[in-house]
């Protein structure tokens, strides 16, 4: 397998003997469905080393397809067996799709190559694909309120599916941990792997002077804090939240984006157990590969003690200390060590970094957006087209990823247009942020709004008269911005048995990092712990997203600003 770092070209790879019984459901998206390959050997079962430690990750709607066409061929398909092997290895390359290219060429860069691991494409039989959703569909692992998207539609196209039979990616299963080349890994002492799926959402409140006038209770909040009192009201709906509003018990979350994001190992505590204690779907904790915390998991207080125990052999227990306890204990272990972790690696710093590449907000995105299709001779599709295009032909940037400079997008992978108006909107929005930035260093919340409507009116008449590629400049920002928004990221740990002091070292391209921590109810006062940081989901927000945003933003009007 290619490491992180080593990702010249995507080539097919059509491998003998997919086995359906090899794979299991393990999690799903909005789009895609994840198989993780099963650990081990099992009698009568020969599973592929090379797959060990590996997902798939593959668009549900490409299953479905496989799925029926291999059905309506009556087992036959072209160059597979009914077994699911391949008759002829292909060598012809295949594009790097645009998930890949953007991956590669804009967020490894600017986030941190040792922070994500870019995907291996293969080609899969669609017999494989068809036995692993129909048993899949017929596991009933599937969350109710994500059954519909499994399902096919009329207007479904499948575009990742080719005559040799469905593209899909192979990526580590970040539930695992690889070895530490100068630490033990004696199998008989080594202690259960935790893994936590974070959803970390906006770092930032925005200053864009470009927010319409009833949208300006973003100027108070996170976008995350005021979602979640529109879900909490019924205003807003999403597809995870069926499930809970059908039986009245939505509560919103205390987490703020803006305690992950501070740098601050007592506040990203803060922000860890605001999410361990309303999860949602932002926070997940798997123990040996297996969830055990979830939206819709939560191991019994027993099995809390006995994680425990599994994590860390040494750990204090007390007769009289109440079951509860077990279950409090662990996840404040899990949050102790993550806060730990994450104070000292650059993922969240870089992450922050790229997300403040939105100095236009999505109001402002609209209205970017109507000037550049009326440039476009008023074609949506044109100007979706120049987007998604011009989103992966990046400039010159630093090997940190980032430029020199304190300017607004001084960090922007994008060379800067040449166009005056374009100038004069990012300094009056500059302006802004200086403004926006004093007042929170004031902690106060009462603002001039002489001052924010003139920037805005100003800032309206910059758009007006903006080239169109200025416009895409700002525009392709913001879909960055919007897709570090929406990232997970995992953080797999293991207390290094035996091992109570070490050499801290921060994670590089080769290995993970180590840490040691202190931890209460423990023998020793400090523990060695070997860890990986690694971003997944990170795939680049198509332009037509732009198409319905104003509706999207329109919700914010039913919050009102502080008085």
């Amino acid at each position: 397998m290619r490491r992180n770092n080593e990702h010249p070209h995507t080539k097919e790879k059509i491998m003998p003997h997919w086995n359906p019984s090899d794979w299991i459901y393990h999690a799903e998206g909005g789009k895609h469905a994840i198989f993780r390959c099963k650990r081990g050997h099992q009698e009568g079962e020969i599973h592929f080393e090379q797959f060990c430690g590996y997902i798939l990750r593959i668009r549900k709607v490409d299953l479905a397809h496989a799925s029926f066409q291999y059905r309506h061929q009556n087992g036959r398909e072209n160059a597979v067996s009914e077994e699911g092997t391949t008759t002829k290895q292909s060598s012809e390359e295949l594009a790097e799709s645009d998930s890949h290219k953007f991956q590669r060429l804009v967020v490894q860069p600017m986030i941190g190559r040792c922070y994500i691991d870019l995907p291996e494409t293969v080609v899969l039989p669609n017999s494989f694909c068809a036995q692993i959703f129909d048993s899949t569909i017929s596991s009933k692992k599937i969350p109710e309120s994500r059954l519909p998207s499994w399902k096919l539609k009329t207007r479904d196209k499948p575009m990742q599916i080719t005559h040799d039979g469905v593209i899909a990616y192979l990526l580590r299963d970040h539930t695992n941990l690889l070895p530490h080349p100068r630490l033990p890994t004696d199998p008989t002492t080594t202690l259960a792997v935790m893994s936590v799926e974070i959803k970390p959402k906006a770092g930032y409140i925005t200053t864009s002077p470009l927010v319409l006038p009833e949208n300006r209770c973003k100027y108070y909040r996170t976008r995350y804090s005021l979602q979640q009192e529109l879900m909490q009201r019924g205003i807003v709906r999403k597809g995870w939240t069926k499930d809970m509003e059908s039986s009245g018990r939505f509560i919103g979350s205390k987490y703020s984006p803006l305690d992950l994001f501070s740098g601050c190992r007592q506040r990203i505590y803060k922000a860890l157990k605001e999410l361990s204690n309303n999860m949602q779907n932002n926070f997940r904790v798997y123990c040996n590969g297996k969830q055990v915390f979830g939206e819709y998991k939560q191991p019994s207080n027993h099995e809390s003690s006995v994680i425990l125990g599994m994590v860390l052999r040494d750990f204090a227990t007390n007769s009289s200390s109440s079951e509860w306890d077990s279950s409090a204990r662990l996840l404040d272990f899990i949050t102790t060590i993550l806060a730990n972790i994450l104070e000292r690696e650059n993922l969240l710093t870089n992450v922050q970094r790229v997300q403040l590449l939105d100095v236009i907000d999505g109001d402002g995105a609209v209205k970017i957006y109507q000037r550049l299709v009326n440039l476009c001779m008023g074609s949506q599709s044109d100007a979706d087209a120049i987007l998604d295009e011009e989103s992966l032909c990046v400039g010159e940037v630093t090997r940190s990823g980032v430029r020199d400079g304190d300017r607004l997008l001084a960090s922007s992978p994008y060379d800067m247009p040449n166009c005056v108006h374009l100038s004069n909107f990012l300094d009056k929005a500059q302006r802004c942020r200086a403004y926006f930035r004093e007042k929170e260093r004031d902690c106060c919340i009462n603002l001039d709004h002489v001052f924010i409507n003139e920037c805005y009116e100003s800032c309206n008449e910059f758009i007006d008269k903006m080239s169109k590629d200025a416009c895409i400049f700002l525009l392709k920002n913001w879909l960055i911005s919007l897709a570090l928004c929406d990232i997970s990221f995992f953080v797999t740990f293991q207390l290094i048995s035996g091992v109570h002091t070490a050499s801290e070292e921060m994670q590089n391209d080769d290995h993970g990092g180590v840490v040691v921590c202190a931890l209460e109810h423990a023998k020793h006062s400090e523990y060695a712990v070997l860890y990986e940081v690694k971003v997944v989901d990170c795939d680049p927000k198509p332009a037509s997203k732009l198409r319905n945003r104003a509706a999207a933003e329109g919700f914010f009007k039913n919050i009102s600003c502080p008085p």
